[in-house]
Formats: C-alpha cells, sequence, structure tokens
C-alpha cells in the first residue's frame, strides 16, 4: 500500500528539497514510533495478561490455537507512542500560533478517543456510550475547524439540483435549510454548521466501523493501515500536483493542510504497522 506513496515522494524530490527535508524528518519520527511500539507491547502485554485483559481469536475457530489467551488493551501502547510522535512532529514543525491550535485540537481529540478505547476495552462499555463518547471526543476539532464548509457535487448529481438554469424540485427542497450555488449549476452546496454536525456524525461512524471489527485479529488494525495509507497517497498526490510548495514553517495556507496530514499520518502507519506485527 505505500508503494503509490513512494513513488509520489520521488516526484517531489525532483520538485522541492525543503519539503523532501521534512519528510525524512517525519519518516525517521516514524521509524521511531514502530520501533518503540514492538518493543512496548510484548512487556505491556505481561502485564494486560496477568490483570486478566484477554481474550479468544474468533478468526481462529477450528484451529488448534482457538483457545489460547490473547492479550487486550494493548491499543494503548501504539496509542500512547503516536501521541509522543505527534508531540515531537508538533516541536519540530508548529512555528505559528494557527498552526499550534490546530496541532494541540487534534491532539486532544486523539488522547481522548486513546482513554476511550482503553475503557472500552477494560470497562466493556455499552453502543450507547460508544456512539456519545466520539462525538464530544470530536468537539476539539470541530470548534477550531476554519476551512470550507461548501461539498461539492459530480455532475450527474448535480443535474438533480438544478436543471435549465432553474432549481428543480429537490434543489429547492435543499436550498431551504442550506445554500445551493445556482452560480455553479448546481455542483456546489454551502453546508454552514450542517457540515460540522456531518463531521461529528462522521467520527462516530468512523470509530465504530472500525470498532465493530473487534475479536477477529488483524482487521481492526490492517484496516486502520490500509486507510493510512490511502490518505496518505492521497495527499502526496496532491502535493505533486501543487504548483508550488510550502513548507509548514510560513504563514501561507498553500499546501499547509497537505503537509499537517502528511505529519500526522506517517506516524500513525509506524505505530499501527508495530501493532499490526502482533495483531495478526
Amino acid at each position: 500500500p505505500l508503494v503509490p506513496s513512494a513513488i509520489c515522494v520521488l516526484v517531489i524530490f525532483f520538485k522541492d528539497s525543503e519539503f523532501i527535508k521534512i519528510f525524512i524528518c517525519s519518516l525517521l519520527i516514524s521509524i521511531f514510533g514502530y520501533v518503540s511500539t514492538t518493543s512496548f507491547i510484548p512487556v505491556i502485554a505481561k502485564y494486560t495478561a496477568q490483570k486478566g485483559l484477554s481474550g479468544k481469536d474468533l478468526g481462529k475457530k477450528g484451529q488448534l490455537n482457538e483457545n489460547v489467551d490473547v492479550p487486550e488493551a494493548l491499543g494503548i501502547v501504539a496509542g500512547t507512542v503516536y501521541l509522543v510522535c505527534t508531540i515531537l512532529s508538533q516541536l519540530a514543525f508548529a512555528k505559528n500560533d494557527k498552526q499550534l491550535v490546530v496541532y494541540n485540537s487534534g491532539l486532544f481529540s486523539i488522547c481522548f478517543m486513546i482513554f476511550l478505547g482503553f475503557m472500552d476495552d477494560t470497562l466493556d462499555l455499552k453502543w450507547r456510550y460508544k456512539l456519545l463518547l466520539p462525538t464530544i471526543a470530536s468537539l476539539p476539532l470541530l470548534s477550531t475547524y476554519s476551512g470550507s464548509t461548501a461539498m461539492h457535487l459530480p455532475y450527474p448529481i448535480s443535474t438533480l439540483l438544478m436543471s435549465n438554469n432553474e432549481l428543480t424540485l429537490l434543489g429547492s427542497f435543499i436550498n431551504v435549510f442550506v445554500i445551493v450555488d445556482t452560480e455553479a449549476m448546481g455542483s456546489i452546496v454551502e453546508l454552514g454548521n450542517y457540515f460540522l454536525l456531518f463531521m461529528g456524525l462522521q467520527a462516530v461512524f468512523c470509530t465504530n466501523a472500525i470498532n465493530i471489527l473487534a475479536g477477529i485479529n488483524g482487521l481492526e488494525c490492517g484496516q486502520s493501515y490500509i486507510i493510512a495509507c490511502s490518505i496518505l497517497f492521497f495527499k502526496l498526490y496532491e502535493i505533486t500536483n501543487a504548483s508550488s510548495i510550502i513548507p509548514p514553517t510560513t504563514t501561507s495556507s498553500i499546501g499547509e493542510n497537505e503537509l499537517f496530514a502528511v505529519l500526522f499520518t506517517l506516524p500513525f502507519i509506524g505505530t499501527t504497522l508495530g501493532l499490526l506485527r502482533f495483531n495478526w
């Protein structure tokens, strides 16, 4: 999954050496995260097993080792190491107040979700709490979000909202709650605060869509790894197509969001790979 991202890095290498320096530093931090995760998991696994935090791998039913106890709650190791890695990235790359606010809000949400995951492993929370707590955890990100709240629709769908330079019945109904851009022929819908509501609901969906696979080793961690690799490739591809790459030490917003995503995603891939090595 990392091969497309590696190709993008090679392309960027000939465009901007400043980004490559930042990328290599983040890559070294990610390698540190992988090594730390693989080193601490065997140690913490002994303590969790002694406290009875263990279960059966449902994916090994019918095999000789189906009754072997598997230590649980080891996501706390990868989560803690990931926090350390992102803090190191913050110290190295976040230079102005805006970047510090975004970094800190992201760290706060991540810390809350790690705490929620550990609570679920130890207390076996009911689903109603799993739906509520991720919403609360997303509040720091929602409160600091200052990007676009518009939704861009592809051509076939935009015709459902506007046809012959006029809003359709569906478009008129939607326009009561949000703003359908008639100048863009219905291809842009300004959601406003509904966009923040969507982001909050998305946080609930994403966390529980992965957590629901708990019990079968490799699925949760493997899915997270593949998604992270996809995000990394998408952001690197955006950077390769950018006319200029602006390092996050500047005040310009060009490429800043993409670099921010890369700096958060690389350590996640490193720590997730460390966890996946034992969660297979």
